[in-house]
């Protein structure tokens, strides 16, 4: 079985260079962990769709066939760290796995929660097998549902993408916080998973004490 490890950096001439740092350093960690358990690690620094926000461009996964080669695709944001570890931490997932959307309660009046509930995942961690893909291109025109969503409720492309599974699919496997865990959830607890999503406001949690989580993912020692 042929596998990889994507990520997609389009980098914004706007960006906050503190948030800068922090994806370089989660992609040096996903880089390596791709090296550690013998995956193909590709970094997408273009884009696909040059009238899409950057974070659309996960996209190209299920419109382009660019990586139709591979078996098991992980899908990774860039504010994603995962610790110098051999374990493979996906290998035991074999159909469309995500992380489910955590929030406190008063935004679940959102759209997104009020249709999904808590089937609405989050796409900062996404693993695609080939036939979820082939799937969804039989199925589906996804460009239809990428300009649908982007014009309903622009750069929700998690919602976008949300909806193609449920109308395909149907169902999906949640995958387990003791693989992967968002920062802000065991952050105080010191509950953290070998891949973990810096996710949203929780970037400052890092940059407050950003020693401590260079050392944890072992940063410091790279060369």
């Amino acid at each position: 079985m042929k596998n990889l490890i994507i990520q997609f950096y389009i980098k914004d001439s706007g960006l906050d260079r503190r948030k800068e740092t922090l994806y370089h350093k989660c992609m040096t960690t996903v880089k390596r962990y791709a090296n550690n358990i013998g995956w193909d690690y590709v970094l997408e620094d273009t884009k696909y769709f040059p009238d899409y926000d950057a974070q659309w461009q996960l996209f190209k996964i299920f419109e382009s066939n660019q990586y139709d080669h591979y078996d098991r695709i992980v899908i990774l944001d860039s504010d994603v760290f995962i610790r110098n570890i051999t374990e493979n931490v996906f290998e035991k997932y074999k159909s469309f796995s995500a992380c489910r959307e955590v929030d406190n309660p008063i935004p679940r009046t959102r759209p997104e929660f009020v249709r999904w509930g808590n089937e609405y995942f989050n796409t900062g961690v996404l693993v695609i097998m080939k036939e979820d893909i082939q799937i969804l291109r039989n199925s589906l025109n996804i460009s239809k549902y990428r300009k649908k969503w982007k014009r309903i409720i622009p750069g929700r492309d998690q919602m976008a993408l949300n909806a193609m599974i449920d109308d395909t699919l149907n169902s999906w496997q949640r995958i387990n916080r003791k693989d992967v865990c968002f920062l802000r959830e065991h952050v105080v607890l010191g509950l953290l998973s070998p891949v973990v999503h810096v996710a949203g406001r929780c970037r400052d949690i890092y940059h407050d004490d950003m020693e401590f989580w260079d050392n944890y993912f072992d940063i410091l020692t790279q060369t």
